[in-house]
């Protein structure tokens, strides 16, 4: 007899939400330490305070202050410095936290964005004219980021910019946040030319805009309910053969141990309508079993009906059966 499965079935409607906040420097920026319960305030060091830095969090004004916390993007045209840093309560050479420029102009804080790179432990977001960084080089690097992002979206509407590692980036959306007061909301992306899509990206023009806010909401979901990072990307567009598909992969894994262990990695190439799916060395154990080959055909024939929106969906669903199945819920299924 079929074993009777209970997943979540998630809300998918969103309800934008309004923001009538006047932005205060610094106020505005303070970061929320319950995001990192490991850590503490870090320590003022002779080291920091050799460069005029005395106080965390503190506000820098002089040049010489910024250049000795900022090194990814020219400072001349910046103003005002906020920086918060916090270290590991056990191992303090492990630190995270968050560094707010504001700059003279939009123009000038626009003027930098191409030239920032990415990095598996640093977050871009920008709203007016402050580029907020945020790092984290402590445990859980991935799902630490993701909250820190998602809490000044929520908190002041802030825009995600995506650098990727080649130096190019990816073009920016604007963002509303749904979801209960208990969590920080999930980012509904906005239709533009090349989005996120968990931690790979996809060409919006091969959906309608209502399906990326959809999947891309169920995605994060998805992450933060089973603790497996997902990507999804198209490479129609990329000339790849399928003997580079693998390589790929592991390149957008990159070296985060966390994602190495659990992920799951969708490409996908809508101009062939072929499918590669791969997953990490702990969840792996358990996706594995399923019948892949079937479900990437599947996913194969939704390509070739442009059905792209709904091949995802389903097979990201079915992942999500076969873990709730092997964590032993037997709640039946809403009919």
């Amino acid at each position: 007899m079929k074993k009777i499965l209970y997943f979540v079935l998630f809300n998918l409607i969103t309800t934008p939400f309004v923001f009538c906040q006047k932005i205060q420097f610094p106020e505005s920026f303070k970061y929320d330490a319950s995001i990192l319960p490991e850590m503490k305030l870090a320590k003022i060091t002779k080291e920091t305070r050799d460069v005029g830095i005395f106080e965390n969090p503190t506000v820098l004004l002089q040049k010489e202050q910024m250049q000795a916390v900022i090194y990814n993007y020219d400072i001349t045209h910046v103003n005002r410095v906020y920086i918060e840093c916090y270290q590991e309560v056990k191992q303090d050479d492990n630190d995270a936290g968050v560094v707010v420029s504001e700059f003279n102009t939009i123009q000038d804080l626009e003027n930098i964005l191409p030239t920032l790179y990415s990095q598996s432990n640093y977050a871009f977001l920008t709203v007016d004219k402050y580029l907020i960084t945020i790092w984290n080089d402590g445990n859980e690097t991935a799902a630490k980021l993701k909250k820190s992002v998602a809490y000044y979206k929520k908190k002041l509407r802030a825009k995600e910019f995506v650098a990727l590692s080649d130096g190019s980036f990816s073009n920016e959306y604007e963002t509303t946040v749904t979801g209960d007061d208990n969590a920080y909301a999930v980012a509904e992306v906005a239709y533009g030319t090349t989005v996120p899509m968990g931690f790979g990206y996809v060409d919006s023009a091969i959906f309608i805009s209502e399906e990326i806010n959809k999947l891309a909401n169920y995605i994060t979901k998805f992450e933060m309910n089973y603790g497996i990072e997902v990507a999804v990307q198209n490479v129609g567009n990329q000339n790849m053969t399928p003997d580079m598909m693998e390589p790929y992969a592991s390149h957008l894994v990159f070296n985060d141990e966390e994602r190495i262990k659990n992920n799951i990695v969708i490409l996908f190439d809508e101009v062939e309508n072929k499918s590669f799916v791969y997953f990490g060395t702990e969840n792996g154990k358990i996706l594995s079993k399923l019948p892949l080959q079937q479900l990437k055909n599947k996913l194969n024939q939704s390509l070739k009906k442009k059905e792209v929106y709904k091949g995802l969906y389903e097979i990201l669903m079915q992942f999500e059966i076969a873990l709730v199945e092997a964590s032993g819920q037997q709640v039946k299924m809403p009919e």
